[in-house]
């Protein structure tokens, strides 16, 4: 019998009590820090295996263009892109006014944009995240070379505070779990997320997954969040392997991640154990 085993980068919050419950499903886990130019050497399974890996943008990227794991991980860069999924999900958006436009628009543009918002924030659009959304100052200006080339596609938008913000993991139209990070004081203060008491973040994602047919992996989160008037809308679409899982409960996210990690390998690999 196949047994899956998770490489988890030593950078989350919660990780022992994630290995614990990986463990006690019956998988193995492995922790590794990870560096620029790891090799495969230092990597601890070999060729083919049912490996689901877990940890930043670098090593998803190193596990794919090295490694012929399966699944290794459920992330197409592409599909996280927001010039992809608001193509879908911009209906739902909690800030819905926004504009994609090249970054030297973006800047040569900006007076235009803060006569219109007052206070303008940016983001890219690129599922990696090559900079963190920020509300824009001089000093993107100054330094917009450190953000990216000129043509790199960005999103402006009002910027508007986030009070608070929960991260759902959600997979095949089911509502998993997940976590509250940002409390109603826009605070770093998590806890899991309540099916009864939080039922309008968990109304509000099974929407999301019953009016729109498309999903950019067979698991992932959507990040909910509310603003200062109470309203509620999607913040981003957030990759399985790439995000924190804060105070989020983790039994029933593991047994689904392996149900999916062995389906897909005994697909691949023809192993129907």
């Amino acid at each position: 019998m196949t047994k899956v085993q998770w490489l988890i980068e030593d950078l989350f919050e919660n990780n022992e009590e994630l290995i614990q419950e990986i463990y006690l499903q019956d998988m193995s886990a492995k922790c590794i820090k990870y560096k620029p130019f790891l090799n495969d050497q230092e990597l601890p399974f070999g060729p083919n295996e049912c490996v689901i890996a877990l940890g930043s943008i670098n090593l998803c990227r190193q596990v794919q263009r090295t490694q012929s794991w399966y699944p290794g991980t459920w992330v197409d860069w592409n599909n996280f892109n927001c010039l992809t999924y608001y193509a879908y999900f911009g209906k739902y958006l909690l800030n819905k006014e926004y504009r994609i436009l090249p970054l030297g628009e973006a800047i040569r543009k900006f007076n235009l944009y803060r006569a219109m918002w007052d206070r303008v924030f940016i983001r890219p659009c690129d599922g990696s995240k090559s900079f963190s959304g920020q509300e824009i100052t001089e000093d993107l200006f100054k330094h917009s070379e450190q953000y990216g080339k000129p043509e790199l596609p960005v999103i402006l938008s009002p910027y508007q505070t986030v009070h608070s913000e929960f991260r759902v993991f959600v997979s095949e139209n089911e509502v998993l779990g997940g976590s509250m990070y940002y409390d109603g004081q826009g605070n770093l203060n998590p806890r899991p997320l309540d099916f009864e008491n939080d039922h309008k973040v968990v109304n509000f994602a099974n929407k999301l997954l019953q009016s729109v047919p498309w999903k950019p992996a067979p698991i992932f989160c959507f990040d909910i969040g509310f603003n200062g008037s109470g309203d509620i809308g999607l913040v981003e679409l957030t990759s399985f392997n790439c995000c924190g899982w804060y105070a989020t409960e983790t039994k029933k996210i593991v047994a689904k991640a392996k149900e999916l990690a062995l389906r897909e390998y005994n697909e691949f690999c023809g192993n129907y154990n």
